[in-house]
């Protein structure tokens, strides 16, 4: 039995403000379509490689937001220094819960360029926040993308290049300034908790419960 990752909705503190408060906060031009990255950075995250295919982006107002820290110190500090080559980029390190929806208040559209994952909690976050999501495309991303809506979850075929990025900013500006958000209601919790008291009853039923 598989019980999917739940949905983010009502767990961060609202943000009062709306994108040109949340992008004027962080020193960003109002009218700029920022990509976000946002969580712990790990090495199969693939933060260089977003860093390198951002770079190559000829927008000069395009921008891009890095949320996150790392425990591997030599990591970061490549990391700074490769965005440091690029004024539009902005490495915010990590964000205290009060400001998570303000973070991506701040963005159109989330890129988490994996590259091996089998879930990811920054993917529902994004989307409970009523943000488009571009990810690599794999059986799980594709079997979600069906769930929540092909405009919500866009997934490409690696390596990330500028083409993609630019694309999706395009998509994602759209989609996010209707205001809309996508269906999470087969991620709700009231849904999962029953699935999961499910899951352990079946196992109790059938002489499992020494092993739970």
């Amino acid at each position: 039995m598989v019980i999917a990752h739940g949905s983010y909705t009502g767990v961060y503190p609202d943000f009062e403000g709306g994108p040109r408060d949340a992008r004027a906060r962080l020193d960003l031009p109002a009218a700029s379509s920022p990509l976000l990255f946002f969580g712990q950075i790990r090495p199969y995250k693939n933060v260089p490689a977003l860093l390198e295919a951002f770079a190559s982006v000829e927008d000069p107002d395009a921008r891009l937001i890095v949320a996150g820290d790392s425990p591997d110190l030599s990591l970061m500090v490549a990391l700074r220094q490769q965005a440091e080559r690029d004024g539009r980029v902005t490495m915010t390190g990590r964000v205290a819960d009060e400001d998570v929806q303000r973070v991506f208040a701040a963005s159109v559209g989330a890129v988490l360029p994996f590259r091996e994952v089998f879930n990811s909690g920054s993917l529902f976050l994004a989307l409970s926040l009523g943000r488009p999501v571009l990810v690599p495309r794999t059986s799980v991303f594709a079997e979600i993308q069906q769930q929540v809506g092909i405009g919500w979850l866009t997934l490409f075929d690696p390596p990330l290049v500028p083409a993609t990025l630019a694309g999706f900013t395009a998509h994602a500006r759209m989609l996010t300034e209707t205001g809309s958000h996508p269906d999470l209601s087969s991620y709700d919790w009231d849904v999962l908790g029953g699935q999961i008291v499910a899951f352990y009853r079946a196992m109790l039923a059938g002489g499992g419960g020494h092993r739970l």
